[in-house]
């Protein structure tokens, strides 16, 4: 059962996700205080729940779509069920929260830098923004999800930001080199988000991907192009 929960929240990605908030502070300096190393592990904690929770999220919402792309995914192959994947959603975004307030507390009341952490808060708050704008399909959502290249943007855009959330734990958000490097992880995520678009595009009935607007060539000529 307990793999099953770790091909649910999809684990292996979620563990390169954590290391890259490392990667972020890396950018900045590498002679960290013990603090540091606390704020640092916090953030990525906080990042690899929200993962987490997005995945399952992900899952919950594509579970009919999942059953003709991914049948052997755990919801579509019968191995758990919505009601229980999005209750392992929530805890994990709950934790996420937690994990965030536990670094600002941290900051605020052991290392007396709360000011130059708080650009921490501004980023999940975008990733947030970006997961509810993708996820959720309600009216009050844009659902990216279902329009093609900006919806794989989106997602890329939550994979660049977390080194700049890794370099914020420190204070070191305006480090130009951070913003490089997440600019680097976002465009290769980007051409990944379309080449399994491409892959999934007879299970995709419901979402007007980049593949069905130019055909899969053309996709794969500007995952070319991003990647470059």
């Amino acid at each position: 059962m307990r793999s099953v929960y770790w091909n649910l929240i999809r684990g292996g990605n979620i563990l390169v996700g954590a290391s890259t908030v490392y990667v972020g502070a890396l950018m900045v300096r590498t002679n960290f205080s013990y603090i540091d190393w606390l704020l640092i592990t916090l953030h990525a904690f906080c990042v690899a729940t929200f993962m987490a929770a997005w995945n399952v999220f992900n899952d919950v919402q594509d579970a009919e779509i999942d059953a003709i792309n991914h049948p052997n995914r755990p919801i579509p192959s019968g191995q758990i069920n919505e009601i229980q994947a999005k209750a392992v959603g929530r805890a994990m975004f709950l934790l996420s929260i937690l994990f965030l307030l536990s670094a600002m507390w941290v900051a605020a009341m052991i290392s007396d830098h709360l000011v130059s952490w708080l650009p921490s808060v501004a980023i999940w708050f975008i990733a947030f923004l970006l997961m509810f704008h993708y996820e959720m399909v309600i009216p009050e959502s844009f659902m990216l999800k279902h329009k093609g290249l900006i919806g794989n943007m989106a997602v890329s855009i939550l994979v660049g930001i977390v080194i700049v959330f890794g370099a914020a734990a420190i204070g070191g958000w305006k480090n130009p080199l951070a913003w490089l490097v997440g600019a680097v992880a976002m465009f290769v995520n980007a051409a990944r988000e379309i080449i399994k678009d491409i892959e999934d595009e007879q299970g995709d009935s419901d979402r007007n991907t980049l593949t069905k607007k130019i055909g899969p060539e053309a996709s794969r000529g500007m995952a070319q192009i991003l990647i470059l």
